[in-house]
Parts: structure tokens; C-alpha cells; sequence
């Protein structure tokens, strides 16, 4: 397994790979300011997957309207690239800002308990 880790002022993003499979590890906050590491990051793991790519949610502690719009193109790239690409549901504000935004019916959302996640890297 590979694994390499990014950190903003606000958002730290740990990137593990194993396999066919990429994992993005977000915490913190995802807002405007932190585009660019997150897009680097995404960069990497969309070169380095071949079959899936999981973001996990859950240790963020708050989302804006700029972090929605990051996970929505992320689904799309994902998408033109052949991977299936999953998000583990976060907490609290986060969960109800994607609610609110509707992404929770767009993007395929997994529980933190899921047994589809045991298999993800990094876990």
C-alpha cells in the first residue's frame, strides 16, 4: 500500500493506495481556499486507480458550497476515467449540507460502517 499525506491550513487529506483501489482521507474544513491541494491530490489518485476511488467524509468537520461543487466534478471526472468512485457520509454539519445540496441523491454514499468500506484501503 502506498500512502502520502497533504495539509492545508484547514483541510487535511491523507491518500492511500492499494491495489485497483485510491482512498482520499479528508479532515478539517473543505472550502474555496483549499482547491488546490485537493485537486492535487485528486490529480494522484485519479492516476493511481485503475477500478475505485473512495473519499471519506468523516472526519470533516465542515463543508461549503465550494467543497460540493469539488465532490460533484470529482464524481464526474471519476466517472469519465471507468472508476466507481464512493464517499463516506460525514457528520453533522457536513452530512446536512450535502443534504440540503441534494449530493446525497447524486453521489453513491457509504456508511462508515459499511463492509464495502473494510475493503477500501486505508482501513
Amino acid at each position: 500500500m502506498q500512502y502520502h499525506e497533504t495539509q492545508t491550513r484547514q483541510l487535511r487529506i491523507a491518500a492511500a493506495r492499494a491495489g485497483a483501489a485510491a482512498r482520499l482521507d479528508l479532515s478539517g474544513e473543505m472550502d474555496i481556499a483549499c482547491e488546490d491541494a485537493f485537486a492535487a491530490a485528486v490529480e494522484d489518485s485519479l492516476a493511481e486507480a485503475t477500478a475505485e476511488l473512495v473519499v471519506d467524509l468523516s472526519e470533516l468537520s465542515f463543508i461549503d458550497s465550494s467543497g460540493i461543487r469539488m465532490l460533484v466534478e470529482l464524481w464526474k471526472r471519476a466517472r469519465k476515467c471507468g472508476l466507481d468512485l464512493s464517499v463516506v457520509q460525514g457528520a453533522g454539519q457536513v452530512r446536512r449540507t450535502m443534504e440540503v445540496a441534494g449530493v446525497d441523491r447524486i453521489l453513491p454514499i457509504l456508511d462508515r460502517g459499511s463492509s464495502r468500506l473494510e475493503a477500501a484501503p486505508g482501513r
